[in-house]
């Protein structure tokens, strides 16, 4: 098996309800500690290969087992397929754990529309750790396994495990086990942690309600009794902090309530590295953006890009006056910030 080494340069805080939890740090960078040394990272690959797959995932003969078969589908994603439903087909390999790591905490993102289960036992697939001391398999944590309906129906799930003493390994298996056809996958992110500074799942809904219902004061309670919120990453909105998020569901009164808490306007999301002003500008979010910009955001490139994102982005609910709106907002800005 291939031996990749985490290379750590910070901690993550996690917030958990039993096995799923919620992630939130103090550091710019999330997840992903060292954006080249994750086991695979949405788009990028620390040495890719010939197939776009981290460097020894595309050899077969060191992850086929059975029948199974490994192909990429496009760059950041790959496929395991099984042609039968009679036992277990899987790829894996193994990452040494940091000596000073006291939890660790993955990310798995997937999809199985294309994988039919059977009635036999643990019919399904994908994703299981396993810790190891030595040569010996000290706990195998429960299998995280994908939507199995709706082929855009990716799903992120969390798992955390406290490292005991000497055990220095982790195994990382993708499996399909007693069923049929194929498991995409395009992330699997390992990193340390720090439980004793987690959130509680209360804390998280009441992020998410405030997010939904463009709610200041909740925001605002919600983060006066628990500072760490501030900066919380969950995994949704490409892993963005709050301020982040609000540039996605459009919540200018949580946006400003955030700003004037201290939030960091220039962090950025863990898949693509874009700053709250730059997703205003992809999802045209003029109010959003004008509180950003009022706070002093760097908007080097972002009215190109709310322009591009008018004719090209194909997501997006906003109307082309919202896009107009939010290259003005930045643009009246900017000349302001001349005149002074």
């Amino acid at each position: 098996m291939i031996r990749l080494i985490l290379s750590l340069t910070a901690i993550v805080c996690l917030a958990s309800n039993s096995n799923l939890l919620t992630a939130q740090g103090f550091v710019k960078t999330h997840w992903n500690v060292d954006a080249k040394n994750d086991i695979f990272k949405f788009g990028t690959f620390d040495k890719p290969g010939d197939v776009n797959v981290p460097d020894g995932w595309q050899n077969l003969s060191a992850f086929d087992s059975g029948n199974a078969t490994f192909s990429p589908r496009g760059l950041g994603m790959i496929s395991l397929n099984s042609p039968t439903d009679d036992g277990d087909v899987y790829i894996e390999t193994m990452i040494d754990v940091p000596a000073d790591a006291k939890y660790l905490t993955f990310m798995v993102r997937q999809r199985g529309p294309m994988l039919t289960k059977t009635s036999k036992p643990a019919s399904g697939g994908g994703v299981r750790f396993s810790l190891i001391k030595g040569d010996t398999v000290t706990r195998t944590l429960n299998r995280i396994e994908p939507s199995y309906e709706g082929y855009r129906n990716w799903t992120i799930a969390i798992q955390t495990i406290q490292v005991m003493p000497s055990e220095d390994t982790l195994r990382i298996r993708v499996e399909i086990t007693n069923a049929t056809g194929s498991l995409d996958i395009n992330k699997i992110l390992v990193v340390p942690s720090e439980i004793m500074k987690e959130a509680t799942v209360e804390q998280q809904r009441q992020l998410d309600q405030a997010l939904a219902k463009d709610d200041p004061e909740l925001i605002q309670q919600l983060i006066k009794a628990a500072p760490h919120m501030l900066e919380v990453r969950t995994g949704n909105h490409d892993n963005g902090t709050p301020l982040i998020r609000t540039a996605f569901v459009g919540a200018p009164k949580v946006a400003a309530a955030l700003v004037k808490l201290g939030a960091d306007i220039e962090a950025k999301d863990s898949n693509w590295g874009n700053t709250p002003l730059r997703w205003c500008c992809w999802w045209g979010i003029p109010d959003v953006a004008e509180i950003l910009m009022e706070a002093g955001a760097d908007a080097n490139g972002a009215s190109a890009m709310a322009r591009s994102s008018k004719t090209n982005n194909s997501f997006t609910k906003r109307t082309p006056e919202d896009f107009d709106r939010t290259v003005k907002v930045i643009e009246d800005q900017l000349e302001k910030r001349k005149s002074k």
